[in-house]
C-alpha cells in the first residue's frame, strides 16, 4: 500500500508543517505504523537493547570461564588458590589461532613455580597435552635430569619443552638444600649443553623474583618457628629494594644462550620475566602457624601470575609455528 502524505496546517507565519504517515503494508495488520521519526528511535533502540544482550552475554561467558578456571585450579593445589589479589587490568583472552596448536605435547620441567604454570595451563581447557616434570632443584639439576630422562624428553615424544631451573641457588637457603651461584651458573651451561645435543625445541623460563622483606627480596635464611618480632617484620611482600642479585641470574641463562646457540636469536629460546614489580600478586600462604607468608609463588587466578606465563607460551608457541 502507498503512504499517503497527510498535509496538516498550523497557524504559523513560515508555512506549513509536514509529517508523513506511514500505513500498514499487510491488510492482516490492524495497526497503523508510528511517525517516520518515531519508527527510528525504535530501531536505534532495538540496536542498543541488542548490543547490551550482547555484552552482557560475552560478560557471563568470561565469568563461566573465569569460575571454571579457579574451581580447576583449586583442585589441583588449594594452597595457592585460596587467596585474593588485586586486578592490574591484565588480558584474560587467548590469542586466536589455538586450532593451530591442537594435538601439541607439551612438557614443563621446573620447580614448584613452573608447576603453577602448569596447572594454569592445565586448566585452560585446551586441546594441547601436557605433563610436568619435577627438575631443576637441589637433588634434580636440570642438567642430571636431561641427561637421565633423554629418551623420554625427545622430540618424539613433546613438541617443545618448558624449562625452568627454579630459585633453589638462593644463597638464603641452607646449604644442605640450595643450589649456589657457582652451582647455578654450571648447571645452566651443562642444561644448554644437553638440549643442543638432544636437538629439541625448548623454552626457558627465566626465574621468577621473590619479594619477601629482605634488601634483595630472597628468602631470609629462617623461615619458621620465628618471634613475634620477625613475624611482623615479614608480614607482607614487598618492593624489591636491590634487584642486582635477582637479574644476576637472569643474565646467566641469556649469556650461556648466546654461547651455546650463537647462530640463533635468544629470545626465541626464552622467556623473559615479568615478576619483578608484582610483589603484590604473591599467595601468601603460610606453611605453619609461626611461619612468614609465601613472598615465592603466586595466587593462583586469571588475573594473576601463572596464568599470565601460560598465555605467553602461547603466544610463543604461535610465533614459532608461523
Amino acid at each position: 500500500m502507498n503512504t499517503k502524505r497527510v498535509w496538516q496546517a498550523k497557524n504559523r507565519q513560515k508555512g506549513f508543517v509536514f509529517r508523513d504517515v506511514v500505513y500498514p503494508l499487510c491488510a492482516s495488520c490492524d495497526f497503523y505504523m508510528m511517525p517516520r521519526i518515531t519508527f527510528l528511535k525504535l530501531v536505534y533502540a532495538l540496536s542498543v537493547i541488542c548490543s547490551r544482550v550482547r555484552f552482557l552475554s560475552s560478560v557471563t561467558t568470561v565469568q563461566a570461564k573465569f569460575n571454571n578456571f579457579e574451581k580447576c585450579v583449586r583442585k589441583k593445589d588449594v594452597r595457592y588458590a585460596s587467596c585474593s589479589i588485586p586486578d592490574l587490568g591484565f588480558s584474560l583472552s587467548l590469542p586466536h589461532g589455538l586450532n593451530k596448536l591442537n594435538n601439541f605435547s607439551l612438557a614443563f620441567i621446573g620447580d614448584s613455580f613452573i608447576e603453577q604454570v602448569f596447572y594454569a595451563f592445565q586448566c585452560m581447557n585446551l586441546d594441547i597435552s601436557a605433563t610436568y616434570y619435577k627438575g631443576g632443584i637441589s637433588k634434580s639439576k636440570m642438567c642430571s635430569f636431561l641427561s637421565k630422562n633423554e629418551k623420554i624428553l625427545g622430540k618424539d615424544s613433546f613438541d617443545i619443552l618448558i624449562i625452568s631451573e627454579g630459585l633453589w641457588f638462593n644463597p638464603g637457603i641452607s646449604q644442605s638444600n640450595g643450589m649456589q651461584v657457582k652451582d647455578y651458573m654450571e648447571d645452566v651451561s651443562c642444561a644448554l649443553h644437553q638440549l643442543k645435543k638432544m636437538d629439541v625445541k625448548f623454552l626457558w623460563v627465566q626465574r621468577s623474583f621473590q619479594h619477601f622483606n629482605t634488601k634483595k627480596g630472597i628468602v631470609p635464611r629462617k623461615v619458621r618457628h620465628l618471634s613475634r618480632g620477625d613475624l611482623k617484620r615479614y608480614a607482607n611482600c614487598l618492593p624489591v629494594k636491590d634487584t642486582k642479585k635477582q637479574l644476576e641470574y637472569h643474565q646467566v641463562v641469556q649469556k650461556n644462550l648466546k654461547e651455546t646457540f650463537p647462530l640463533v636469536n635468544h629470545s626465541n629460546f626464552i622467556l623473559e620475566d615479568i615478576t619483578r614489580d608484582l610483589y603484590m600478586l604473591h599467595t601468601h600462604y603460610q606453611r605453619e602457624q609461626r611461619s612468614i607468608p609465601d613472598c615465592t609463588h603466586f595466587c593462583q587466578r586469571m588475573t594473576g601470575v601463572p596464568y599470565q606465563y601460560a598465555k605467553r607460551i602461547i603466544v610463543h608457541m604461535l610465533g614459532s609455528e608461523s
